[in-house]
Parts: structure tokens; sequence; C-alpha cells
């Protein structure tokens, strides 16, 4: 066995060794990525079944319905479990005594926020922007299927000025996730139409390294500004529901996986004052 060793050790050092690990290695991480894409392929023909009736099962949007598996720019399975966002959950229940007649959601992708918040303020009139026609024609499938479309109004690119504008000497709510044009929606030649408003902003500092100091600075004065952060994914498996825990780790993961490259900050910004 010794012998078989030393011959072993000594063709590794030589260049056809070297050469022949290198394939071995390679061919094992081939294999290895193959059957990963197998198994998150079978995982999500599992949860496609599990969540057939396409409705959000928890969480403040529950009870909202899914005209198909697609979501724009992130995972269907965490808005389906109501996991997604999940951080920002109390804040939502927080504000939900507070009478909006107007919602902006800017960035609305598929519609999670801006028909899910349609259905749970029906005083309110929602505007949701977004400047993928594709994300704007999800938004309208949803608002149909949840009976809200009198209510959305789907709408294109959103500026500083047509935010102002919707939002002035109403009692408002405003979403935002626009991928580093926050600086631009903010400006301070606007923000005094904002005073009345509550927003929950998605920080970018990819984008804009300095944009919660920016934002903060801008609110401080009209409105009361707390922060939220992201959990991570081992956090939210933890904190699943009864209802999971027979499914596979695999499963479990893809529930609660949003798609981050990174944790991310929300910024919450109340408005001082407003009845």
């Amino acid at each position: 066995m010794n012998l078989i060793y030393k011959i072993a050790d000594a063709f590794v050092k030589t260049k056809a060794g070297t050469a022949s690990i290198r394939i071995l290695y390679k061919t094992y991480e081939f294999i290895r990525y193959r059957r990963s894409l197998q198994e998150h392929s079978i995982s999500t023909q599992r949860l496609q079944i599990f969540f057939s009736d396409l409705t959000v099962r928890g969480g403040f949007m529950k009870g909202l319905k899914y005209p198909g598996f697609a979501s724009y720019g992130s995972s269907i399975f965490p808005k389906l479990s109501g996991t997604y966002e999940s951080e920002l959950a109390d804040i939502f229940f927080q504000l939900e005594k507070n009478n909006y007649s107007c919602i902006v959601d800017v960035g609305c992708a598929e519609g999670f926020y801006a028909v899910g918040l349609a259905q749970r303020f029906k005083q309110a009139k929602v505007y949701a922007f977004d400047i993928s026609e594709t994300a704007q024609q999800l938004c309208k499938e949803m608002a149909a299927l949840n009976n809200v479309s009198s209510q959305v109004e789907v709408k294109q690119e959103c500026t500083a000025e047509n935010l102002a504008a919707l939002v002035l000497d109403q009692r408002s709510l405003i979403i935002c996730d626009c991928e580093g044009y926050e600086r631009h929606l903010f400006v301070r030649d606007t923000i005094d139409q904002l005073k009345t408003s509550d927003l929950i902003i998605e920080l970018h500092p990819m984008h804009e390294k300095d944009v919660k100091e920016y934002l903060h600075q801008l609110f401080a004065n009209t409105h009361v500004i707390e922060y939220a952060a992201s959990y991570d994914d081992n956090r939210k498996i933890f904190e699943l529901p009864d209802i999971y825990t027979s499914l596979s780790k695999i499963d479990r993961i893809k529930i609660v996986q949003e798609g981050r490259a990174f944790s991310m900050d929300w910024m919450i910004a109340k408005a001082k004052g407003a009845k």
C-alpha cells in the first residue's frame, strides 16, 4: 500500500499528473453544477405545485393573487410565501391606520406593492410607475385579477415634478425602489410638497454611496426617520411558519431567497404632524 502511495505521489508531481488532477477537478465541479441545476429545477416544480393557487399566504399582502409564476426583478416564491421584504411587515401594519388618499409606487415591478396596497387601502388612488414595459403589463394583469384596475393607474417614468404634483396637499404613502434614481426623484425644489407623505425608500448605495446621508438630510426637518435592514436568508428560514417545516432544505431556501447580492437598508420617513 505504501508503494502505491509513493507511485501516486510521484505521478501527481509530474506535468501529466498535474494536468490529470486539473481535469478531474473540473469534471467534479461540472458534475456538481449540473446536479445543482437539476435539484433547483425539481425544487421549482415542487414549489409550483405547493403554491398552485398563486395566492400570497402570509404577511401584509396576504390574499394577493398572481396571474402566473412571473415576478419582475425578484424571485416569485418569497412573494407567494409572504416572506418577501418581511422586514417591512411591521411598518406596513403600523401605517395601516393612516387614511391615505394617494399611494405612489415607484419601481412597481409586477405590482406586488401597488396592487397589494390597493387592496388594503381601498380609499386610496394608487399610481404604479415602472420604466419597464414588461413590468407595466404584469402590473396591469395583476390589478385586473385582483379587481382593482379602476384604483391602480400604471405609468411609465416618474420625475420629481410628477411625484410632487400627485401627492401635493394629500395624505400619501410613497414606496420607492428605483435602483439608484433616488437622488433625482427626491430633490430640494419639491421637498415641501412631500411634507404630508410617508415614505419607504429602498437605498442603493452601490449606485450612490452617500444616498443615505443625502436623503436623511433632505427629510430631517419634515419627517421622523428610521431605518430597517434586510435579514439574511438563514434568519428567514428559521422564522418560517410551521406550514413549511415539511419541505426540503432547498425548497425552504428558495422560499426565502430574494436574489439580493448583499444586504440592503430601507429608510422609513413618517411625516411630522400629519394626521
